[in-house]
């Protein structure tokens, strides 16, 4: 796992985000979980946050708000709901596009995009996903492979101001 510091503290380049693993997004499964922080350890992610900061899984592509469950908080967020959630899927659907030209995930490619940020704001950048499946979590380590090209970003760039709805 490559490491990169932040101020005086240095964590791996990717953290894991472990909001999901509480009721905040419906039932949860407490050996899943401990599963799943156990396996980041084994691959060297040392930076963990209770902070989901990704849009909920908006970018995976994987999100069907008629599936989640009912206590689930994106079934009342603006960005998934009603218009602005039909909007929002036009971002989706660019990032799905981006990602099967390249033959990796979603959100794989969303991540990339937050890596290849670095350079341009010239600070380091460890983004922390969420998930509390060792499967996403496997996935999202392997977004460090990816990087995106000129043409890629350009495409990605602008869908960050595109997006529609409240944030909650």
């Amino acid at each position: 796992m490559r490491t990169t510091n932040l101020g005086q503290l240095t964590v791996s380049a990717q953290g894991l985000g472990c909001m999901g693993m509480s009721e905040w997004y419906g039932a949860t499964d407490w050996d899943s979980s401990i599963a799943t922080i156990g396996r980041a350890l084994d691959l060297g992610v040392t930076f963990l946050d209770t902070a989901d900061i990704y849009g909920a899984g908006f970018l995976t592509a994987t999100v069907d708000v008629s599936t989640l469950h009912a206590r689930d908080f994106r079934r009342r967020n603006p960005r998934f709901r009603g218009e602005a959630g039909q909007q929002n899927q036009a971002i989706v659907q660019a990032v799905r596009e981006v990602a099967g030209a390249r033959g990796v995930a979603p959100a794989q490619v969303a991540l990339a995009w937050v890596y290849a940020q670095q350079e341009r704001l010239g600070v380091s950048v460890a983004p922390i996903p969420g998930t509390k499946r060792v499967k996403w979590l496997e996935q999202n380590v392997a977004a460090l492979d990816v990087t995106l090209t000129p043409d890629e970003l350009a495409v990605l760039d602008p869908l960050a101001t595109q997006v529609t709805g409240a944030r909650y």
